[in-house]
């Protein structure tokens, strides 16, 4: 029997819990200001790759990671969006 993980088939713990935590973790402190922010602003900011903190923002809005609410909004006509993170204070 596979154990699907809340991060994929393909998460082991081992190679990837203290690093995704991490990251989580980051993500979650910048967001906590109440300002817009990019997936490129926090790559940048985080040293990872869009994707992992494109991921990260998604988690955030699972009931095991507080159960977040993650509002975004396009910039114009550019294909670029912003993200806001709404503490749940529950």
């Amino acid at each position: 029997m596979r154990y699907h993980s809340i991060f994929g088939d393909s998460y082991k713990n081992n190679l990837d819990g203290h690093r995704i935590g991490n990251l989580m973790s980051t993500i979650k402190s910048i967001m906590w200001d109440d300002n817009w922010h990019t997936l490129p602003e926090l790559s940048d900011t985080t040293n990872a790759m869009t994707t992992s903190v494109s991921a990260s923002i998604r988690h955030l809005r699972k009931v095991k990671f507080g159960g977040h609410n993650i509002i975004k909004r396009r910039i114009r006509s550019s294909g670029l969006w912003e993200y806001k993170l709404i503490q749940n204070h529950i």
